[in-house]
Parts: structure tokens; C-alpha cells; sequence
């Protein structure tokens, strides 16, 4: 974990050089540029088999119909429903800042993109060609052949089960492959750092402060809209106390960026400190870290709203529309650890037409974002655990 901590550091001081390489010795980016190219390439690569075998792994996991029924209950009521308002507050408030954002590329880059329209992404959800969706890496056509795959494991039963443990290493083995290409990112930061500054000079710091100021803004709104009328009229649990008992499991969050490192010590305060169930700490808390991601559906909406007018793009209603669905589906596949919002985030911006060399800019300021994207995750895991304890008490 401290390795990842440092990752995360190191990337925050090689942003830092990589803008001070980019102002004051443009000619030598040219030697950096293709290290960015080479950081995006494999980050993509990953894409198609980490969310085809995670899905397919974590809903097999569920081993029966019966089960996967109960658990989608209130519980996945409860987290759909906040992923809707949390994407909702995520467009709000960055169409709020970035309405009026100077566009950083030419007429003729912008005009290269093609947005598609609402029907064409709901009509495009489902995949003709589980191959060619692969290859074009339409992942959303991949979560839903995944998911088809999943639930018709479950149906059969025994005969699946060599099949789940060759499931189960390869998922195991994309983790690891995660974590090895993690390592590289403070290189692949500074290299699309350099190379973005080059390209846009001064111009690059009042936007990063616009960027991450915006995610905040829209953190602390679910916070004060959503989650303390929550925590007030549903958890019965006064609100000092709640956070008095779940203060440390926020700082870990926020300083880990990792929701499943979190989670051990998320079930032990939930357990002792607020008298949560075991039953219920065990069945929603699990599910939650991987479908719960109200920080990071905040994120991906966010950065498609600011890519797009950065681009000088503007999207419709109904496109955004689009985006708050098409981040919901994505942002379950989000994997709980550091980095894993940065590895989606670059294939739903090519998926909507959007140019992916603002990455550079997006990169360099996702360790501090995605710090709040974590705390925010965890904190919607702890309030939904809360709530279905207190109405099963009633019940």
C-alpha cells in the first residue's frame, strides 16, 4: 500500500515537471512524447479483459438466481438510485463551470468528432458480434455480454465450475497486470504532462484549478443534498455520531484511494462502532465496493462534460442523458483500486467521439481527485449499510 501511496506522489511531483519541462524546454518533449503514447496504449489494453472476466467473475460469484434476486433488493436500489443523482450532480455542476471554458483545440481537430445521439447509444448497448465488439472495444456491448454470460453460468450450475476457476485466475491475473502498469504512471504523467503544456502553455493552469475545483464542488454537494438527509431521517443514527465512528475509515479512504484496501476496516467500525449486523455488513458491503461509485460516476461525467467544451464540443441534452447512463454501466466496472477511474476514463472519452490527448491534464490531477472520488465511494457504502440495518431492525 505504501508503494501505491508513493505512486500516487510521485505522480503529483512528475505532473509538476513535466509543465516546468513543457514551458521552459518545449524541444525536449519531443524525446518524451512517445512515452505518454506507449502509457495510454497499455493502459487501453487492459480495457476489454479486465471488465469482460470481472463481470462475468462477479456475478457467477453469486451462485444462484435465488441469491443474485435477494442481494439486487434494496440494496441495489439503494446504490443505482444515488449512482443517478450523483451522475446528475456531476453534469450540473461541470456544465456550471466549464459552460464558458475557451476551447483549446482548432476548428478543424473539433470538428473531426462525431457524438452520437441518445437512440444510438441505447440501440448500440447491445452487441451484434461479441468480437467485433472486443475489437472495437464497445464496452458497453462487452458489459452486457458479460453479464448474459454470468447469469447463464449460474444457470449451469456444476457443469461451470472449471470454467469459474479459470474465470477466477485470469481475473486475478488482470489485477496483477493493473498493478504492474500503475507502477509506470508517474513516466506516463510526466510525458502527457510535457507534451499538453507544450501544446496550450500558461493557458493549462487556470483549467487543471477549474477541473478539480469542479469535481469538489460536486462532492460536497452529494454530501450536503444526498447523503447527511440520509444519514439523518433514514440510518437512525445522529449525524455526530455517525462520523465521530467513521472518521478514520474517511481518512484511509481519502488518503489510499482505494476502496478495497478500505474495506476491512470499513466492516470492522461498522461492526463495533455503529452495531451493524454481520449479515448485512457482509452481504451490502462487498457489493457496494463494487457497484457504489458515486465519487467516481462524478468523475467520468464531469471529465466528459469538460473534455468535450475544452474541445470546443458541446453535447445536447439527450447526449448527456446518454452519458449519465453510459457512466453508470462503466463506473460499476470501476476497479477498487488506485488508478482504476484513469483506466476507464480513457475509453468512454474515445466511445463519445472526444479526444483522448487531454488525458495528459486529467492524469496529472487524478491522484488528487480521485482521493475525494474514494471518500465519497465509501462514505455511500457505509450510509446504504446503515439504512438497511435500521429497516431490517424495524421490519
Amino acid at each position: 500500500m505504501k508503494k501505491l501511496k508513493d505512486i500516487g506522489f510521485l505522480s503529483l511531483i512528475t505532473m509538476v515537471l513535466g509543465l516546468t519541462i513543457g514551458l521552459f524546454f518545449p524541444k525536449t518533449v519531443l524525446y518524451f512524447a512517445p512515452v505518454g503514447d506507449i502509457f495510454i496504449r497499455l493502459i487501453r489494453m487492459l480495457i476489454v479483459p479486465l471488465i469482460l472476466f470481472g463481470i462475468i467473475n462477479s456475478i457467477s460469484n453469486f451462485n444462484s438466481i435465488k441469491k443474485l434476486r435477494e442481494i439486487g433488493g434494496k440494496t441495489m436500489f439503494f446504490y443505482i438510485l444515488t449512482l443517478f443523482i450523483a451522475a446528475t450532480i456531476g453534469l450540473l455542476i461541470a456544465n456550471l463551470f466549464f459552460f464558458n471554458l475557451s476551447p483549446l483545440l482548432s476548428e478543424t481537430d473539433s470538428s473531426t468528432a462525431v457524438i452520437p445521439t441518445f437512440w444510438s447509444i441505447l440501440t448500440n448497448f447491445f452487441p451484434q458480434n461479441i468480437f467485433e465488439s472486443m475489437t472495437n472495444s464497445n464496452i458497453i456491448q462487452i458489459i452486457i455480454f458479460a453479464v448474459f454470460f454470468g447469469i447463464s453460468m449460474i444457470l449451469t450450475e456444476d457443469k461451470a465450475t472449471p470454467l469459474k476457476k479459470v474465470i477466477i485466475s485470469i481475473n486475478t491475473i488482470m489485477y496483477k497486470m493493473i498493478s504492474i502498469i500503475i507502477l509506470i504512471t508517474p513516466l506516463g504523467i510526466f510525458a502527457l504532462m510535457a507534451n499538453t503544456t507544450v501544446q496550450y502553455g500558461f493557458n493549462i493552469f487556470g483549467i487543471l484549478l477549474k477541473y478539480v475545483l469542479a469535481i469538489y464542488t460536486a462532492h460536497i454537494c452529494l454530501i450536503l443534498i444526498l447523503y447527511l438527509p440520509l444519514i439523518k431521517f433514514c440510518s437512525r443514527i445522529r449525524i455526530k455520531k455517525f462520523f465521530v465512528s467513521i472518521y478514520k475509515v474517511l481518512i484511509v479512504a481519502f488518503t489510499t484511494s482505494s476502496s478495497s484496501a478500505t474495506m476491512p476496516l470499513t466492516m470492522k467500525t461498522l461492526k463495533e462502532d455503529l452495531n451493524i449486523s454481520e449479515d448485512i455488513v457482509d452481504l451490502t458491503l462487498p457489493l457496494g465496493t463494487t457497484i457504489n461509485m458515486n465519487g467516481a460516476i462524478i468523475f467520468l461525467t464531469a471529465t466528459i462534460i469538460f473534455i468535450s467544451n475544452v474541445s470546443g464540443i458541446h453535447l445536447s441534452i439527450l447526449q448527456q442523458i446518454g452519458v449519465i447512463f453510459y457512466a453508470i454501466i462503466v463506473s460499476i466496472a470501476v476497479p477498487g483500486i488506485p488508478g482504476g477511474g484513469l483506466v476507464l476514463v480513457t475509453t468512454l472519452t474515445a466511445s463519445f467521439g472526444l479526444p483522448i490527448n487531454y488525458i495528459g491534464i486529467i492524469g496529472g490531477a487524478y491522484r488528487i481527485i480521485d482521493m475525494g472520488d474514494t471518500a465519497v465511494n465509501v462514505l455511500g457504502n457505509i450510509i446504504c449499510t446503515t439504512i438497511i440495518n435500521s429497516k431490517e431492525k424495524t421490519v
